[in-house]
């Protein structure tokens, strides 16, 4: 039963929501995002920054994303919370994202 946007379930989440389409979760495959991946860790350490994540949103969206969006993609992606999204971390997040858009997790 939804009232005003609110579930039972909880308000829902409009960053994971937009950040599930505007990735394209079920679209791509993991060679594509990891391909993607590697193309945005620019200083080629293996992990992508927040600075990264911002360039990484901006070319999703088409304009820069909010600061509150690249803090909320880190603590999605961030498995670890050391400040940086490994490509594990990465395929780790996408994986548990496709599972929840598709009702197993």
């Amino acid at each position: 039963m939804a009232f005003f946007g609110v579930t039972s379930l909880g308000p829902p989440n409009p960053f994971q929501s937009n950040l599930i389409n505007a990735l394209g979760i079920n679209v791509f495959s993991d060679e594509e995002f990891e391909s993607t991946f590697r193309r945005v860790d620019r200083d080629g350490s293996g992990a992508i920054t927040p600075d990264e994540v911002e360039d990484l949103l901006t070319e999703t969206y088409g304009f820069p994303p909010l600061e509150e969006e690249v803090k909320m993609f880190m603590e999605e992606f961030d498995l670890n919370q050391d400040g940086k999204v490994t490509i594990d971390e990465f395929k780790c997040a996408l994986t548990r994202m496709r599972e929840k858009l598709n009702g197993k997790a």
